[in-house]
Formats: C-alpha cells, sequence, structure tokens
C-alpha cells in the first residue's frame, strides 16, 4: 500500500486500486504559491517555479491555473529554502511548508485550493492511498477493511471521551462527518 497523488493515480492504475479510505481533499485550502517578494498573478504566471514533483496534484492545480508556467522539480522540503536563496522566483508548497512558510518571511501568492473551490465550488482532491493489484482480491478487502477500522477508531474514541462542548477546528468537525456530537 502506498499514498498517491490523484494525478499519478491514472499512470498506474493498472498495477494498482485505490482504496476506500485514506484520502486527501483540501476544502478551500491546498498547495500554495509563495515567493520572497508579493508577485501579482500576472507576474506569478511569468515566472520560473520551483513544483515538488511533475506528476502531483499541486502541480496539475498550478498548470490549471497557468498553463505555461515555467518549472523546475524540487523535492518538497527543499522548496522554501532555495526560493529564500533566489534559485527561483517562487515555490509550490505542499505538506508541512503550507505551515511554514510565512515564517520564513515568504508571502503567499495564491492558494491554489482556495482557487480551485472559488472556480468550481468543490474541494480540491489531493491524493489517496493505492494498493497493488497483484495482492488479489481477498488481501485487498482484507487490507481495506483494516485501514477502515483504524482510520475510525481515532474518531469514535474521541466521540466517547468529549462529554462537554469543545472548541475544535472546523476541519476536525468536517472530517468527522457526523451530527452525532458537535462543539460550539
Amino acid at each position: 500500500m502506498t499514498a498517491i497523488s490523484f494525478h499519478a493515480y491514472p499512470y498506474v492504475q493498472h498495477n494498482y486500486a485505490l482504496m476506500p479510505s485514506g484520502g486527501s481533499v483540501g476544502d478551500g485550502y491546498g498547495p500554495m504559491i509563495v515567493a520572497s517578494k508579493p508577485l501579482s498573478l500576472d507576474d506569478v504566471k511569468k515566472v520560473k517555479i520551483a513544483i515538488p514533483g511533475t506528476l502531483t496534484t499541486a502541480t496539475l492545480a498550478l498548470r490549471l491555473f497557468a498553463p505555461n508556467v515555467e518549472t523546475e522539480v524540487v523535492e518538497f522540503d527543499k522548496i522554501i529554502p532555495a526560493v529564500l536563496e533566489g534559485k527561483y522566483d517562487a515555490g509550490l508548497i505542499i505538506h508541512e511548508g503550507q505551515l511554514t512558510y510565512d515564517k520564513s518571511g515568504l508571502h503567499r501568492i495564491l492558494d491554489l485550493g482556495k482557487w480551485w473551490r472559488d472556480l468550481t465550488g468543490l474541494p480540491l482532491p489531493l491524493g489517496a492511498n493505492a494498493i497493488r493489484k497483484t495482492l488479489g482480491p481477498e488481501t485487498i478487502a482484507k487490507v481495506a477493511r483494516r485501514c477502515a477500522t483504524a482510520s475510525s477508531t481515532p474518531l469514535t474514541t474521541a466521540r466517547k471521551r468529549l462529554s462537554t462542548p469543545c472548541s475544535l477546528p472546523a476541519i476536525w468537525i468536517r472530517a468527522t462527518q457526523t451530527s452525532s456530537w458537535a462543539c460550539t
């Protein structure tokens, strides 16, 4: 089993099946274009952008926003330092870079997840878990059941332990997809 970008999945679908649990979507947030100085949306389409990979959903979203933008692949955890060093005019950041870029003094030019939601009204599908088809239907089903149980156990435990109203981020509440309990 592996995590895979939704953009990459069509290229390996003959060997891998998507798992029914363990996906990631950005509901109004997602990969971000950052730069060491403020850039307009028109300007960012004319500069060289460091990207985390050619088959990442982040890069697909960037290409939908700016089809002709010049890019170069850089390991995702090296994009912020490369932009700070001036090797690139901008960077397309994912994962923890989305949470830490501002501490480096970088400017967010565009959140592609928000751009996608504004454009389509939908969350941006980012990635999923996939499993090799050669494992066979029985093994795949067994792994899928265990993954589903493992991913639901923390939420079930949290619901049982919460007996008073609390303050949780909206994303946590949406992630539970239930109205049987709510935090205010």
